[in-house]
């Protein structure tokens, strides 16, 4: 049959609900850390307040709109599209738009009043210090209560300072101290401070009483823009499946109720003036061009009246052009007019379309055409006499020029009107007007600190208990090849060591349930030791500490309790201090004495006060307790004691610290380890038990010593789910 614990899936449900449930007094104590704290914050944190405006955003071509018989074709045609919403979007959060509202509404000077550290807000909140005058009283001055205020109507100090907080301290009326650099000026409301050559400083009005301080801070422009920029929501609302509404809200998030309102406002105008003056942009370069434009144009017009005169003086018989000749003339214009549009209107459209696209084709058509009149009107002219010829071209080229002139001047003048009828396509539907609080979230803090505390919490169980090296059931022990006698519970009531009363917990209490579990233990050894024929028992530890002795004595009490003839040997002669629990002497007669010769074995053996139990204790310290142990002296008081009495329980020193358990354990059939609970490691059982099995001695089994279920990760809830066994309470019933 396959081991059961292959069979346990790797993430253990049961397991880790045991482990929760073995600290869940830790745990609830950390929820309830965590909605304090909560609670702490709920109460603490400042208020948020929101200021809402609805604005509609039309969508429009950045191209001029007015009709071609008014302007002709030089602005009209296809322009820019418009905008998207998200683009709008990050204009509006932009540098461009955010830095004239905080100039415009003083936003560069940050001025906090220095309050009560942690609780300050809270307090000025409600005005609980001047609920309690015995409390204001003990406060000092210069945190406020509530209720004073400091506007000022300029700041201004040097690049080097922005960003640093200076104290402005009230001195009574209008009065005012403000600190800067180590400097001290001082300065009234109402009227403008120098600074020293570092700024100057314009306090326009101050209400509060002598004493209080003020922070003044001169933010940084990108550091007002940022926090703008975060507090402010721009959010369009749903229209169709593929297009908005155009009907955007605006709002703007803080904790100082009286700014939210003029901020959102102040958005949506500068944003407003921003989108005009862009529109507006395009027809004033348009004019700026067109205006640069006209001087050349009237020089041209000049020299070709220059020209005419001149082939007037020229050819004195010359007169004016025959009905014919102007006839072609002005066809001829019109077709080189018509020509040159052609010939722009195909290189805009060669930016959008291929060259095989049926609109350029239409129009290469069409340009065609008009070149093939323009040759016959050109052959045409060629016929007439060379004189008539070229006053029809001088003619020809001063008509254009007056032509193109008297066009851009009526063009300057039409986008003039054109500039001035702009509108904007931003409308304020509903302005900001009464901010109202929407935080902050009182409720979820608590929800939140408890969840994190208890996650928390949690962590550090889990944390905890997969660093713990110590071993905590029976399996534990079962995995490492040695099998579990049995487990003795903590007995918290002895302080003491060995001089406490109650250290023979088996003598002086004998209904305590740990006793109980040493009887439990002294029926699986009596089937152990007529297994093995042999009634030598031999108990050591890994380490000092570990509760061997405490075993060893109650163990023998219980096992002389059945009329069983019981020899206790202290063999520790380093540190054996088994005497002490029998009330013995130090310097009476003990091991030592009888390995050295200097008394018998029937005089070591002393009676105690517990029927059938004998003792042997260390007796003087010796310098070669290993030595003694290996002598034939030992072996011969073995043989005498296995000889005499029913039982030897043999207490010896921890594995790891000494060689004398090696020497010990050859005369015993039995040898049982003593494993602390959650103290002793894996580690140190394999390397006690490697020690041993060295030395061809094999461990019987282990006792789990000094269990505590509080200290268990599983605690009480390993019963129920399976994690360890032995240490029931199952003591006698009081009726």
């Amino acid at each position: 049959m396959e081991n059961q614990e292959n069979d346990r899936p790797e993430l253990d449900l049961k397991e880790i609900f045991a482990q929760l449930l073995a600290r869940r007094y830790f745990l609830l104590f950390a929820a309830l850390v965590g909605l304090i704290l909560g609670a702490l914050y709920a109460v603490i944190a400042p208020n948020e307040y929101r200021a809402s405006a609805v604005v509609q955003i039309e969508t429009r071509s950045d191209g001029v709109s007015l009709p071609t018989e008014l302007i002709g074709t030089l602005l009209s045609g296809e322009g820019q599209g418009a905008s998207s919403f998200s683009t709008e979007a990050h204009v509006i959060k932009s540098r461009l738009i955010l830095e004239p509202v905080a100039r415009e509404l003083g936003l560069l000077t940050h001025i906090r009043p220095i309050s009560l550290p942690v609780w300050g807000d809270f307090a000025q909140r409600h005005k609980l210090l001047g609920l309690l005058p015995a409390l204001d009283a003990q406060i000092p001055s210069k945190y406020a209560r509530g209720g004073e205020s400091l506007r000022v109507a300029d700041f201004k100090i040097d690049a080097s300072l922005q960003g640093q907080p200076f104290i402005l301290k009230a001195l009574g009326g209008s009065a005012y101290e403000f600190t800067l650099g180590g400097e001290t000026f001082v300065g009234q409301a109402g009227e403008p401070l120098d600074l020293g050559g570092l700024g100057s400083l314009f306090v326009a009005e101050l209400d509060a009483p002598a004493g209080r301080m003020f922070e003044v801070t001169h933010l940084p422009t990108r550091v007002i823009v940022a926090q703008i920029a975060r507090s402010l929501s721009i959010r369009e609302r749903a229209g169709g499946a593929r297009s908005g509404t155009g009907i955007i809200d605006f709002s703007v998030t803080g904790v100082d109720e009286a700014r939210v309102v003029p901020v959102v406002n102040e958005v949506i105008r500068t944003y407003q003036r921003a989108s005009l003056r862009r529109r507006s942009a395009e027809i004033d370069q348009s004019i700026e061009f067109i205006a640069a434009q006209l001087p050349n144009l009237t020089q041209e017009v000049d020299a070709a009246q220059a020209a005419i005169t001149e082939f007037r003086d020229r050819n004195q018989e010359a007169g004016e052009l025959s009905l014919g000749t102007q006839d072609i003339l002005t066809r001829l214009v019109e077709l080189e007019a018509s020509e040159e549009r052609l010939a722009y209107e195909m290189e805009e459209i060669l930016k959008r379309v291929t060259p095989k696209h049926p609109d350029y084709l239409s129009l290469e058509d069409e340009l065609a055409r008009v070149r093939s009149k323009l040759a016959s009107e050109r052959r045409a002219l060629a016929s007439i006499p060379q004189a008539e010829q070229e006053f029809a071209l001088l003619t020809r080229d001063l008509e254009r020029a007056r032509s193109l002139e008297i066009q851009l001047s009526e063009r300057v003048e039409q986008l003039k009107i054109l500039k001035a009828s702009t509108v904007g396509n931003i409308r304020v539907l509903e302005p900001a007007e009464v901010p109202r609080q929407v935080g902050p979230d009182r409720v979820t803090p608590l929800l939140l600190g408890v969840l994190a505390a208890l996650a928390l919490a949690a962590l550090y169980v889990f944390v905890r208990n997969y660093f713990r090296e110590g071993i905590e059931d029976g399996r534990e022990l079962e995995r490492l090849g040695i099998p579990l006698f049995g487990t003795i519970s903590k007995v918290a009531s002895i302080a003491g060591g060995a001089r406490d009363p109650s250290y023979l917990i088996a003598k002086a209490r004998p209904d305590e349930p740990v006793v109980e579990a040493f009887r439990g233990l002294r029926t699986a050894l009596s089937f152990t030791m007529k297994a093995q024929g042999s009634g030598c028992i031999l108990i050591t530890s890994c380490a000092p500490g570990d509760g061997k002795s405490f075993v060893s004595s109650n163990l023998a009490v219980i096992l002389a309790d059945k009329s069983r003839r019981t020899l206790l040997i202290d063999a520790d002669m380093r540190r054996g201090k088994l005497r002490r629990a029998f009330g013995s002497r130090r310097n009476s007669v003990g091991l030592s004495d009888v390995l050295t010769g200097g008394s018998s074995f029937e005089e070591a053996a002393r009676e105690t006060d517990v029927d059938n139990l004998y003792l042997i204790q260390t007796g003087r310290r010796p310098p070669n307790p290993a030595e003694l142990l290996d002598s034939a002296a030992f072996g011969e008081l073995m043989e005498w004691a296995k000889s005499t009495f029913d039982v030897v329980v043999i207490d010896a020193p921890p594995v790891l610290a000494v060689t004398d358990p090696l020497i010990l354990a050859r005369h015993c059939a039995v040898n049982l380890l003593i494993v602390k609970h959650t103290e002793t490691s894996e580690a140190e059982i394999v390397a006690a038990n490697r020690t041993l099995q060295n030395s061809g001695i094999s461990v019987s089994g282990a006792i789990l010593n000094a269990y505590d279920q509080r200290k268990s990760k599983y605690g009480s809830y390993g019963y129920k789910y399976g994690y360890y066994y032995g240490g029931y309470n199952y003591n006698y019933s009081k009726e």
